[in-house]
Formats: structure tokens, sequence, C-alpha cells
């Protein structure tokens, strides 16, 4: 009966952690099989890489163009750990070129709707923080071209691979996300098939997000 007794009270520390890891996983709105909405925001650096400036404009220095982004998102947990999200996002890229030719800095922003669609894990660092890294392919449809010498030759569209990492900040019901992120984008913006150098966008963002 005394080793009974010493069984069933080591094992009452386990199962109260267990009780307590099953109310947690029903309470929470982000249970296994569900959707968790919500919308983020933030800076961007755009750049490009060239192997040459072609013949507009000439004889200047790339420097990365400062952007916005913002969009929703939704998140699907295939488990606790593993997460399906898709994006609809507007980001803007580009690329400024410092002229030293003409003494002036041309601004050659690009504004591109981007729907990623991102495999997303995590893993809990304390109570209410979890880290996380994603990845996944990413396709936008170009909206504006500041540069009018250049819009008419631009590609109407973007393909590229999207990576990066963040945390979730549990506040209730509700997630605070922080996330920084690199989009490498595939194809040339300019369709021009005289051109034998491809231009593509690349793009760091720093974007903070709320679960609705």
């Amino acid at each position: 009966m005394w080793i009974a007794a010493m069984v069933a009270a080591a094992g009452l520390p386990a199962a109260a952690h267990a009780g307590d890891t099953v109310t947690a996983q029903a309470e929470d709105p982000r249970a296994v099989g569900g959707w968790a909405f919500g919308v983020r925001g933030g800076v961007t650096l755009g750049t490009q890489a060239r192997a040459r400036f072609g013949d507009y404009p000439a004889n200047g220095l790339l420097v990365g163009h400062q952007g916005v982004a913002l969009g929703g998102f939704g998140t699907y947990y295939l488990r606790s750990d593993v997460q399906l999200q898709i994006e609809l996002m507007m980001f803007e890229k580009g690329v400024d070129f410092d002229n030293d030719a003409l003494h002036t800095t041309v601004d050659e922003g690009l504004i591109y709707v981007e729907m990623p669609v991102l495999a997303r894990y995590s893993y809990a660092v304390g109570r209410r923080l979890r880290a996380f890294g994603f990845a996944g392919p990413t396709v936008g449809w170009l909206l504006d071209s500041k540069v009018d010498e250049l819009a008419d030759r631009r590609r109407s569209f973007d393909v590229g691979v999207m990576v990066g990492a963040g945390v979730d900040v549990h506040l209730g019901d509700h997630l605070v996300i922080f996330d920084v992120r690199v989009n490498q984008g595939l194809v040339d913006t300019l369709d021009d098939d005289e051109r034998d150098v491809a231009e593509r966008n690349r793009v760091v963002a720093f974007l903070l997000g709320f679960t609705t």
C-alpha cells in the first residue's frame, strides 16, 4: 500500500501538467486544425541584383530603396509547431540609383501585390513566447512603377522565394508577431529580349503583425 501511494504521488505532477496542457490547447483559438487571421505591416529595404546597368540609367551606384509593406494573412495549424501561412501583401520593391553623370538620384520604386505561401515551424521559448522560421514561394503582380521611362518595359509579375524568422508573443487570445524576411526575385523585372543581363528584385522587410 505504501509503495502504491508513493507511485501515485509521483505521478500526480505529471498528470497535472498533462491536464494543464490539454486545457491550454482547448482554450487556445490557434488549436490544431484551426485558422488564425491577422494583419501586418512594416518597412522594406529593396535593391536589385544586376550584373550591369544597361542603357538607363548609366554610370551610377545602386542605393537601397526604402519602402513599406502592408497586408493580411491566415495561418493554418497543421500541428502545434507546424503551420501553413498564406498572405496577401503590398510590397514596395525597387532600387534607388545615384546617377553620377546627372548628379541626381533616380527612384525606381516598384509596387507589387504579393501572395506568399509559407511553411512555418515554431517552438516555445517561454510561456508566452514562441520563435519561428518560415520559407516558401511567392508570386507578385506589379501595380506601379515610378520611373516612366521604364514602366512600359516592366514585367507585370514577379516570382520569388521568401525566407525569414521571428517571434510570437501571446497576449490573451491574440498574438503580436515580429518577423524579418528576405524576398528574392527569380525573374527579370524588365521584359526586354535584347538585354543579356537580368535585374532581379531583392527585398529585406521588417514586419509587425497582430492576430484578430
